[in-house]
């Protein structure tokens, strides 16, 4: 997929990345990452959620095919920030033990022990893979019935090309995102696979 072929090598080497979107919802040169809530969500409710919206957060060097490790504004939960290990997808956000966002890429683990407060949305994927060290970002919740309107847009986007080459990508999926949700349905194949809010993929 497009977001794979723009990851760096494990272990860093950013150079040659793409240049990511800068369209950070209201706040200039900050991409804005949408997510829904995550498993473990819950023991973040509060304070630690509200800094966790509010607050942007910078891709460290540290940043590798693995993981987008951020460094911001640290972000506890209640109880342990470890959890029982359980599976994970592109796009989980987990909180370190020492509150940092690591959002996980392509080669991550399959399972992970660290609460997860939430994943980004598959229609911004292909933004999170181009962010290089220094990029700042923040995070926009959306519900889960957006998610899937704005994935499935996206994806519309991406089969119908570049288009003019005038509208940015993200602005060509709000305008999909805009039409009636029947339609974006019937650009899809119904494969009948329940969707589960932590994947978030509307696939």
């Amino acid at each position: 997929q497009t977001w794979e072929r723009l990851l760096p090598p494990v272990g860093g080497g950013w150079e040659g990345a793409g240049r990511a979107q800068r369209e950070g919802e209201g706040s200039p040169g900050v991409t804005a990452l949408h997510f829904v809530r995550g498993p473990q969500a819950d023991r973040f409710d509060g304070e630690p959620f509200a800094t966790f919206t509010s607050q942007s957060y910078t891709v460290t060097p540290r940043s590798d095919r693995v993981g987008l490790r951020l460094q911001g504004p640290e972000v506890r939960p209640t109880g342990a920030a470890d959890v029982i290990s359980e599976g994970m997808t592109t796009g989980s956000i987990q909180i370190a033990g020492d509150g940092q966002p690591i959002v996980m890429l392509p080669a991550r683990a399959t399972i992970g022990g660290y609460a997860r407060i939430g994943t980004v949305i598959g229609a911004d994927l292909d933004r999170l893979a181009q962010l290089p060290p220094g990029a700042a970002v923040r995070f926009v919740e959306v519900p889960l019935a957006e998610a899937r309107t704005r994935t499935l847009a996206a994806r519309r986007v991406l089969s119908e090309g570049q288009g003019d080459g005038v509208r940015s990508a993200e602005e060509r999926i709000r305008m999909q995102a805009d039409q009636p949700e029947e339609a974006n349905q019937a650009a899809q194949p119904d494969d009948g696979r329940a969707q589960s809010s932590e994947s978030a993929d509307a696939a």
